[in-house]
């Protein structure tokens, strides 16, 4: 019995000058034998980032009442899962009464430009639509949204060309 108190105590001796000449980490150590469990998941959230929507209301004095146009810069934080764009146009039929000849090209733009300033999205719609595209791990860092459109409406005679543009991303909280 005394041998064996003498073995714990030179035991407990050796790891006390071993931990203070820097050899061994008593706390480092310590993890080998105990258990924390896995580590945390990443927590991530959705967030939209850019939202470009629009209803037509023209008026044949302004012209500018046809276009409609929106630039947006927004960054994407480092090791975002995804970023989506969802496109939607709507082009209404218009009354027999209105001459096709006053009324201009509708369309709808949308581009979209990543971070290292190549461009992700580059597409012209002329017909209602509706699309969407998913980037997986987007770059990290500054990207743009340039929505162009042109589109004819009147709300009171009950028709109206419609765009709306939402990008939306799920990053690390």
């Amino acid at each position: 019995m005394r041998n064996l108190r003498a073995l714990a105590a030179a035991a407990a001796c050796l790891l006390l000058a071993v931990s203070m000449s820097g050899c061994v980490d008593i706390y480092g150590s310590k993890d080998l034998f105990s258990s924390r469990g896995a580590p945390a998941a990443p927590v991530y959230k959705t967030v939209t980032k850019a939202d470009a929507s629009h209803g037509f209301e023209t008026k044949p004095t302004d012209p500018g009442s046809f276009s409609y146009n929106f630039v947006k810069s927004f960054k994407v934080k480092k090791e975002a899962e995804w970023l989506k764009v969802k496109i939607t146009l709507v082009l209404v039929t218009l009354p027999s009464q209105i001459p096709g000849d006053l009324v201009p090209e509708r369309y709808l733009r949308v581009r979209v430009v990543m971070a290292d300033g190549a461009s992700w999205v580059d597409d012209r719609y002329t017909n209602t639509t509706q699309a969407e595209s998913e980037a997986q791990s987007p770059l990290d860092g500054p990207w743009t949204l340039t929505v162009d459109a042109v589109g004819v409406g009147l709300a009171q005679a009950g028709y109206q060309d419609s765009v709306r543009v939402l990008i939306t991303v799920r990053e690390p909280v």
